[in-house]
Formats: C-alpha cells, structure tokens, sequence
C-alpha cells in the first residue's frame, strides 16, 4: 500500500464494485477446490495455539482468587475429558482471564 493511501477507505459503492467484479467465473478459484493434502496443513496450522481465534482458560480457586489451579490454551483443552488434566466435579470454564468459581 503506498504512503498517500494509508489510512483512507473505500466507498461503499467502490466496495461493491469490486465484490461483483469478483463473482462467479472472474472468481480466481472458480471451478477449483484445495487439495486433500493442502486441507489437511491448513487444518493442522489451525490447531491449537495456532488458531487466531483460540482463546485461553484460566481457572481459578472459589477460595484464593490470585491461586491459579488450571491454564490451558484452548476451549477444547479446557473441555471436560478433552483436557491435560481431568475437570473437577461442577467445574465451570470461561474465556480469557476472568475467574471462576467452583
């Protein structure tokens, strides 16, 4: 992007210009479909810590709220079963650095 267009927006319009230049056949993967072999690496990049979306899950102690009992680095991790260590009985989860209370 060059320096006298940093930091300016399209127009609404421009936007559908462009989005309608780019339907059906113009589509540059029109026709086309990944590879299993390529599916399979964006699956495995997007394991995990990996994943821009994951988020982290910090549990705390219903009795001490700065003693942290568990940290792990995604929902799946935190799931119950699913998890380094085994969820204790009327465990709750919540994202990011909120505590919990069980």
């Amino acid at each position: 992007m060059s320096i006298a267009k940093k930091g300016k927006s399209l127009s609404n319009e421009h936007k559908i210009k462009l989005s309608i230049a780019k339907l059906g056949e113009n589509n540059p993967l029109y026709g086309k479909s990944h590879d299993k072999n390529h599916l399979e690496k964006i699956k495995l990049a997007m394991l995990g810590e990996n994943n821009h979306r994951s988020k982290k899950v910090f549990v705390y102690s219903k009795d001490n709220l700065t003693k942290l009992l568990f940290e792990f680095s995604t929902y799946t991790e935190a799931a119950p079963g699913g998890g380094a260590a085994p969820a204790p009985e009327g465990l709750r989860l919540a994202p990011g650095a909120r505590p919990l209370f069980f």
